[in-house]
Formats: structure tokens, sequence, C-alpha cells
């Protein structure tokens, strides 16, 4: 069946449809003025239908081809995800998220970092809060002239089928964003999967919060290794160019420095009851050593800006034999950008050093409720 072309386009202005887009006489496209003029939005489509409800309201305009309205609705995930609860979050929101995660507006890629996090804390059951036990511990601790408990953060329920949903359905995405071509939606990716970490149930923060900037070096070094091999082939680059489970337009160096930053923000932020110094040696250490040895330059300047927040963080003897020394080996670096990143590390370095003997010797201030209350019966 075949669409003839028509002469002029049809009246009815924006309240028509657009007609198809058909086949010139000589078996060519329409013109591309004429594609976008066919191809513009009606008025009804620029219209927002306030009287709907909230819910059928984001689902149907964060769908939109418009994407100032996807931005508008996108920024109303979190706020409907604790206004609808756990099952229709579950139901209702969590399906919402793929699309936006690819969406072709960084804008909005970078917004749905944000709502993301918001959605994951209610499907943990963690968004409520206790107020009372927050003002019971510091009652107490001005009355001791002493802290010796921290406000407890809410513990998810692992075995609940939201926290589940969480697990298989949104973490995933984390992935892909912190691989995005652009800057700033990998940042928002950091700062969110940083800040689940703080969340998640402990014996999960390995599998997930962890795992995720060990992927993005394992696949940034693929995607070197494989630009190499096509550089020197110049072979077929366009089947090579289809590896990998990240976006293909995001350069490798860029994968291995956001990858070193977020092992940084993990080793800082995390507490030792959720990162222990020997979790941190063990998966943290060879991962920044390895970096710290690539032929990129801007690779290298990324991880020695990381070294001296990974030390706070690391077993004593991981600093002394490895990574101290490792520090020192880049501020004699051939590229001078490097060197000039140790020299302003130094002051950092110098912290982390200093807080690292204290730290091992009197014990770290992440002091768990239960523990707290145990000590104080048995003193």
């Amino acid at each position: 069946m075949s669409v003839q072309q028509q002469p002029h386009p049809p009246a009815g202005g924006a309240g028509g449809a657009p007609p198809p887009v058909a086949a010139a006489a000589g078996g060519g496209a329409l013109p591309p003025q004429q594609q976008q003029q066919q191809l513009q939005p009606r008025f009804e489509d620029l219209t927002i239908d306030d009287d709907l409800p909230i819910l059928p309201r984001l689902q149907r305009y964060v769908q939109s081809s418009i994407a100032l309205q996807r931005l508008v609705h996108v920024r109303m995930l979190g706020e409907v995800a604790l206004e609808v609860g756990q099952q229709l979050t579950a139901m209702e929101l969590v399906p919402l998220i793929p699309p936006l995660v690819t969406d072709s507006e960084s804008i909005i890629r970078q917004r749905a970092c944000v709502e993301l996090k918001i959605i994951c804390l209610v499907l943990m059951g963690v968004t409520g809060g206790n107020n009372n036990s927050g003002t019971t511990n510091s009652t107490a601790a001005s009355n001791r002239h002493h802290i010796t408990s921290l406000p407890q953060i809410p513990k998810p329920d692992k075995s609940s089928k939201y926290y589940k949903i969480m697990v298989q359905h949104l973490f995933p995405h984390l992935f892909t964003l912190i691989s995005d071509p652009d800057n700033e939606v990998r940042r928002a990716a950091s700062e969110t999967i940083v800040k689940l970490a703080l969340r998640v149930a402990v014996e999960d923060v390995v599998t997930l919060a962890l795992s995720i900037p060990l992927r993005l070096v394992k696949e940034g070094q693929k995607r070197a290794t494989s630009n190499g091999q096509q550089n020197n082939n110049n072979g077929d680059i366009n089947n090579n160019n289809s590896n990998g489970t990240t976006n293909p337009q995001t350069p490798a160096e860029d994968l291995l420095i956001t990858a070193s930053n977020l092992l940084a923000d993990l080793s800082s932020f995390l507490p030792p009851t959720r990162l222990t110094p020997e979790t941190a040696t063990r998966y943290f250490s060879p991962t920044i050593l390895a970096l710290a040895e690539d032929p990129n330059f801007r690779v290298r300047r990324a991880a020695v800006q990381a070294l001296p927040r990974m030390m706070s963080g690391a077993t004593l003897e991981d600093v002394k034999r490895r990574l101290l020394p490792k520090f020192m080996s880049l501020s004699g670096d051939e590229m001078y950008r490097v060197r000039k990143a140790s020299g302003e590390c130094l002051v950092d370095v110098s912290r982390a050093l200093t807080l690292l003997p204290w730290r091992l010797h009197f014990g770290d201030v992440w002091v768990d409720e239960e523990e707290g209350e145990e000590g104080n019966e048995h003193g």
C-alpha cells in the first residue's frame, strides 16, 4: 500500500493531525523544513490538564513529547512518591523510570537521578524518621557532657517486597546514569549512589553500592583497550563500538575519572560500620592503584586527587605500604598537571594521616545506638 504525497499541507492548522512523511517522486524524503513543520506540536499538546489528579497527571505528562513538560513532571516524582506511599510507588511510578534514564535531554536524566534517590528511600521505608529519638539522644548527651551515640538511621526491612523491587528494578539504572555522556548527569548519579549507600541494608553495601565503581573501572579499561585496537588496526570500528554495557558515546577516560571520584566519595563518606577498613583495602585500594598507573594523565590526576580521601578509610598497613608510596610516586609524574594536583592535595594527605592513628587508637565516632546502650549497662 503506497501513500501518495500531498501537494500542499491540509488545512486545519494546529488542530489537524500532521500528515505522514511520504517519499518524494524520486524516492527521496521530504525537505527538512517541511518535515519539521509537520512534526510541530499541536495546541492541545502544549496544554496541561490541571483538573487531573496528581498521579494520573504525572503518568501522562512525564512521557510527553515536549521536553519542558517532561522536566516539570519529572521534578514531581519524589513528591508524589512521598504522598502515595510504597504500594502505588512500586506499581505506578517505578515503571516510569526506564524511559527517563535514557531521555534525549541531559537535564531530565540529571533530575531523574535526584528523584530516583527519593523513590528508593520510599520503597525502603526510611523516609519518615523519628524525631523523638534524636531529641532523646541529644538531651542525654548534654547531660553527660560528651557524645556516646549518634541519631539512629532507620534500618530498611530487607525482607520487604518493596526493598526487593528497589534492588532489582531501580539500582541497575544507577550504573546506566553514572555511565552517562554528560558530566553533570554522572555527578548527580554519584551523589545518589553515596546517599543510598548510607541507607541500604549494611550487608548490601558491597553488592549494591561498592560494586558500581568497580564495574565502571572494568568497563572503562575495556573500552580504552578496544579503542587502542581500533586505532592500531583501523578495522571494523562500527562493530567494535557496539561492545560494552554503557553508552558508547562516553569516552573511556571519563568513565575512569568518574569511578575514581566515586571511590573517594564512598571511602570518605561511608562510616566504618558500613565500609570497614578491611573492605576498603580489599576492593578499593587495588582499583585506585591501577588507575594511578593509567597511561592517560587525566585519569592519573583524578587518582592522585582521590588518594588522600581513601587513606582515611583504609587500614594503617595499606596506607604505609601502598597508598602513601603511590601518592609520592605520582608527585614526580612526568606530566605537570599530575604533579600540580599532588601538591594541591598535600593538606588533605596531612589531615588524613593525622586522623588515621587517632581513629585506630581511640575508636571511631560512628557508634551505633545499641552498642552505646550496651556499653552503658556494662559500665
